[in-house]
């Protein structure tokens, strides 16, 4: 693997018709490598939701839990078993080109549908661990040679060493033949960069070729001005999916797994919290098990006066200001009467932090923003949450502010 490393029907209750499709199709198709068929999703999934479900994916089985799907990976080039994929309802439309990529032949029904793909979203939502299973897959199939893997930067150096020796033609003309094409981190490219033409005429011969393409990069391709417009295009012609943070489902189903393989026992309720209270990158919800395990070793009479989470967890007054410097506006004029359009969004976002990091209620929030109304909080609270699920700024702009006020 060359690598620098009539009527409008109606609609169920979840996640949507368009995602119930989807689910319902991947699951009564998709098999594990050498299986021969899959088992389908009963027919109650379109009413009340299962507790658990389990359907044949990929290379073992994967489950429906509470909403949310565990898709199992191929495993690591060094044989060590991957860490799972968790989709849920934010990521409704991830399935179906996961279905295909990951199949026991991608080829040629992946290149003619979702091609290129290209995936977005902030720093640690996955968008690297399933571009790198989905380039383990093509080696596996297709031979190593024939599954190109780059980051921006190993690109570059590859594309520079050919051409000190030479030979960029024919090492590109070695490239075209590939099954498969991933370019990971797009945005991390400078404008004008030559390597952006060579990529944009590498793209054009996968693609005819009958390869697949994906592309990852934290923001869509329409808030790259630094691409080259031929690439872009190019790019924009398939399909492009914003990766979103894991909703509490998934974010039960990741804390659940990770719970049972640190062997432990934490009850339902004992997730739902952890759950509900941090949110972010998947790898940022699993680290708050390591403080649930401290205190589950604490002594009985030690519990009580060692709230770990609580102790560390900052007041009204820190957000405010962290959130006021964040958006470069004064504290005073976070807590003013002002309806300015930035300082609205502004103090919802220090509402939503004050809700997942704090056990403040919605009075006591107001109360520290200017001594706002409980349901202009709820109101904000909601405003924030539901960016989240297709925003990419806002979703950068939450989990650097959890860096900040929750640092691991």
């Amino acid at each position: 693997m060359p690598t620098g490393n009539a009527s409008t029907p109606e609609r169920p209750d979840f996640p949507g018709a368009l995602a119930v499709f989807f689910l319902l199709e991947w699951a009564a198709t998709v098999a594990p490598w050498g299986a021969t068929s899959a088992a389908p999703l009963p027919r109650r999934f379109l009413g009340d939701r299962p507790t658990s479900i389990v359907v044949n994916c990929l290379d073992g089985p994967s489950r429906v839990i509470d909403s949310a799907i565990e898709i199992a990976l191929p495993p690591a080039s060094d044989g060590r078993p991957a860490p799972p994929c968790v989709l849920g309802p934010e990521n409704e439309l991830l399935p179906p080109p996961l279905r295909l990529l990951l199949g026991e032949s991608p080829l040629p029904r992946a290149a003619e549908q979702f091609n290129p793909l290209v995936l977005t979203g902030p720093s640690g939502v996955g968008k690297t661990m399933l571009a790198q299973a989905v380039a383990r897959r093509f080696a596996v199939c297709y031979g190593a040679e024939r599954a190109c893997y780059w980051t921006v930067a190993d690109f570059i150096r590859d594309l520079q060493a050919a051409g000190d020796e030479h030979r960029t033609d024919e090492q590109l003309q070695s490239w075209e033949s590939a099954a498969l094409l991933v370019v990971d981190g797009l945005d991390r490219f400078r404008p004008r960069h030559p390597a952006q033409w060579q990529l944009r005429r590498l793209v054009d011969a996968v693609v005819s070729g009958g390869g697949c393409v994906v592309v990852t990069a934290r923001q869509p391709l329409a808030s790259l001005p630094q691409i080259d417009a031929g690439l872009r295009d190019r790019l924009s012609a398939g399909l492009s999916l914003g990766l979103n943070w894991p909703g509490e489902s998934a974010r039960r189903t990741l804390l659940t797994a990770a719970a049972n393989r640190r062997g432990m026992a934490l009850s339902d309720q004992q997730i739902r919290d952890l759950a509900h209270r941090n949110d972010g990158s998947p790898a940022r919800v699993i680290a708050t098990l390591a403080k649930a395990e401290l205190k589950q070793k604490l002594p009985a009479d030690h519990r009580d006066q060692s709230n770990l989470q609580d102790s560390a967890a900052p007041t009204m007054k820190q957000i405010a200001a962290v959130v006021a410097r964040y958006f470069n506006v004064t504290q005073t004029a976070l807590t003013s009467p002002s309806r300015r359009k930035s300082l609205v969004y502004a103090r919802c976002v220090a509402t939503y932090l004050a809700r997942r990091l704090t056990k403040l209620s919605y009075a006591e929030i107001g109360q520290g923003l200017g001594g706002r109304d409980h349901t202009t909080v709820i109101h904000g609270e909601n405003r924030i949450a539901e960016q989240l699920g297709h925003d990419p700024t806002t979703q950068e702009t939450i989990d650097q502010l959890l860096r900040i006020l929750r640092p691991a």
